[in-house]
């Protein structure tokens, strides 16, 4: 059965989210399951992990912050900017190779759109700096075809032990790779418990020790990884989330609807079932409903 998020106001339940969400042990047995996690999902940028790590194991050399970048949905500040162009730079490159769209970021004071700007641009840089290395096309980086990607695929299909059923196209152009919560669930155990300066230990270790590269100074992603030391947390666009802690504890979250309002509460519910909890999570725990400017209400986790 799928938990419930409830959206109240002024005391009444003005409408619900329906929520999956997948939480397991250490030794990746469930410890709750909610809804229909073994079906197909599109996890979007929660994916950014694999694909850094699929371009790490072809032969790209970035590690710390600019490794960070490369896992990251940024909300375009002025180091994430400067660190996706560091990554250009360092291939030899720079920001008019990127086939990303153009975007504003965060700070709307910036009325210039730019494809350095959008928020997956540090990914899409370390996909440009993946095949200056090896050789391959940048032209047609993006294409399911490339070998760039076709490499990806086959990272995905490892980690998380599963086919890919279906290839779609992310927001930003790449391909975007259709399995299944408990595969995703899987995938997300391999980092934490990746042997020392492996790919999969390095990835971990640049997102845990960088965790507003990641996403952004503000953003909750990072206040859970700050709140809990070792968590990495990785979201992805129509709510999904997923999340590993160092000993391989680990979960995803997908709010049915897309309803981004929804997704941490379910994620801090799920964060609480492992044991996993800090109190920085209460204020995550709901978010608040404003009226004229007040709160008057909450988005909280209710009833299945």
């Amino acid at each position: 059965m799928s938990l419930v998020v409830e959206v109240v106001r002024s005391g009444f339940v003005e409408s619900t989210h329906r929520a999956r969400m997948l939480a397991v042990s250490a030794e990746g047995k469930p410890v709750q399951a909610h809804g229909a996690v073994d079906a197909l999902a599109s996890p979007r940028s929660s994916m950014k992990p694999l694909q850094a790590l699929g371009m790490l194991r072809s032969g790209l050399d970035l590690d710390g912050e600019l490794l960070a970048l490369a896992c990251a949905s940024h909300s375009g500040e002025p180091f994430h900017v400067d660190g996706a162009r560091k990554i250009l730079a360092g291939a030899g490159l720079d920001e008019s190779a990127l086939l990303c769209p153009e975007d504003y970021p965060d700070d709307r004071t910036v009325t210039t759109k730019a494809r350095i700007f959008m928020n997956c641009s540090g990914k899409h840089s370390a996909m440009l700096a993946t095949c200056v290395v090896n050789g391959w096309p940048l032209e047609t980086y993006l294409d399911p075809a490339h070998p760039l990607q076709r490499a990806i695929r086959e990272t995905v299909e490892e980690l998380t032990g599963e086919r890919v059923a279906a290839t779609g196209v992310d927001g930003c152009g790449a391909p975007l790779f259709f399995v299944s919560m408990v595969g995703v669930t899987r995938a997300f155990r391999a980092f934490p418990l990746g042997e020392q300066g492996s790919p999969e230990r390095r990835v971990y270790e640049a997102m845990t020790t960088h965790p507003e590269w990641t996403s952004g100074t503000t953003r909750l992603e990072a206040r859970l990884m700050r709140a809990i030391p070792g968590l990495l947390v990785k979201a992805g666009a129509e709510a999904f989330d997923a999340f590993a802690y160092s000993d391989g504890r680990a979960g995803t979250v997908k709010i049915e609807d897309g309803s981004s309002r929804a997704r941490v509460p379910v994620t801090v519910a799920a964060l609480r079932a492992l044991g996993l909890d800090a109190p920085e999570l209460d204020d995550m725990a709901t978010a608040p409903l404003l009226g004229g400017g007040r709160p008057v209400g909450e988005v909280r986790l209710g009833a299945s």
